[in-house]
């Protein structure tokens, strides 16, 4: 039980402190770049500048419209999301 909480720990961890780093793999091939961020209405989203909106793969799922940005999410970031909400309340925090 030790092994599978310090894991636990770790991953909602790794979500706090590198959550950024979720989106670098997608972004890696493009030319423009965009942002993981986690607020507690929406979740974990990507967050894409508006002039760059138009260059979004049509797997991402819009989720929110900014003045200067749009915010999407993907099935990938969704199962990440789950997986470190339920890391995080199983281990306590």
């Amino acid at each position: 039980m030790d092994a599978e909480l310090d894991e636990l720990r770790e991953l909602g961890a790794a979500a706090a402190g590198a959550g950024g780093d979720r989106g670098a793999g997608a972004a890696a091939d493009r030319d423009w770049s965009l942002k993981v961020r986690f607020n507690s209405v929406f979740g974990y989203y990507l967050e894409v500048t508006k002039a760059n909106s138009r260059s979004v793969p049509d797997d991402y799922e819009r989720k929110q419209t900014l003045v200067n940005a749009e915010r999407f999410t993907t099935p990938e970031l969704k199962e990440y999301e789950t997986k470190i909400l339920t890391a995080q309340e199983r281990s306590g925090r």
